[in-house]
């Protein structure tokens, strides 16, 4: 007999994330159904939020960005909000762990605060990646 177990599960969504507003939606709607175990949500084209077409504030001739935040409504911006959710246990306890969360303070945690484990910004590219 033979007997096959999955280590783990791969599930790849692409879209373009650069069409700004719409794609919100999307990754509210498709991140819960991230594998239960754990699962890694990508978004590519990362450098289109700063052209001006995506929500972006464009790039001045001395290299520098206009404004590092762009607009409110860019994919930049959504990700950046992200970390904040991260980070909310260790910036409302002073400690990073999930075992120091009150059941008042686990109220005001959003879905994010208690679903994301990390987020990895390389290149033109972010892995979201959700707690098992």
């Amino acid at each position: 007999m033979i007997r096959t177990i999955i280590l783990f599960e791969i599930r790849i969504v692409r879209f373009i994330w650069n069409i700004y507003l719409k794609n919100f939606n999307k990754f509210k709607a498709l991140f819960p159904f991230l594998n239960e175990n754990g699962g890694i949500y990508v978004v590519e084209d990362l450098h289109t939020a700063y052209w001006n077409c995506c929500g972006g504030t464009g790039i001045v001739s001395n290299g520098s960005i206009t404004d590092p935040g762009t607009l409110p409504g860019s994919s930049i911006n959504f990700l950046k909000d992200l970390v904040d959710e991260v980070n909310f246990v260790g910036a409302n306890t002073g400690f990073g762990s999930s075992k120091h969360v009150t059941p008042e303070l686990r109220q005001n945690m959003s879905e994010y605060a208690r679903h994301i484990e990390s987020l990895h910004f390389y290149n033109s590219i972010c892995f979201i990646t959700k707690k098992p």
